[in-house]
């Protein structure tokens, strides 16, 4: 049996990992979709220590520059803003919000209403995280292609 190999963080997110790792696994994240959750966000770490950021400097407008770079390095997945919200999220209950201000379209605005509406107002005693999980999957359900 081998060991699951993990992303090494050299940078300021480091000291989040494990958190950042166990979230993903509240929320039911297993196998490929929390490999590539985990190397995203290892790969933010990296960027973030090469551009002299500190988690707590991170801003919306350097999550764009971020995936602008990701990119331009030829990763075809995780290159928008929506690819983000599990980081986002995550680094937002640290007290580090990056998050955007409002979001892009009215499709965007439609789909955080409804995620919201799961979260809050249907949550009741004992499945307010099943609730979070699927408001957080609502979208990326609907992002599908056909």
């Amino acid at each position: 049996m081998s060991e699951e190999r993990r992303p090494a963080m050299p940078g300021p997110l480091a000291p989040f990992a494990t958190g950042f790792r166990a979230r993903l696994s509240e929320l039911g994240y297993v196998s490929s979709g929390l490999r590539q959750q985990v190397g995203l966000f290892a790969h933010l770490d990296r960027w973030l220590a090469s551009a002299g950021l500190s988690a707590a400097d991170v801003t919306s407008s350097d999550l764009d520059r971020f995936l602008t770079a990701r990119a331009a390095q030829g990763h075809t997945t995780k290159l928008t803003a929506h690819g983000l919200t599990q980081v986002v999220e995550f680094l937002a209950e640290l007290g580090i919000d990056a998050r955007p201000v409002a979001p892009a379209t009215a499709a965007d605005r439609l789909l955080a209403r409804f995620g919201r509406h799961l979260a809050e107002e249907r949550a009741g005693p004992g499945n307010g995280a099943q609730l979070r999980a699927r408001g957080q999957a609502v979208p990326r359900l609907l992002s599908r292609p056909a």
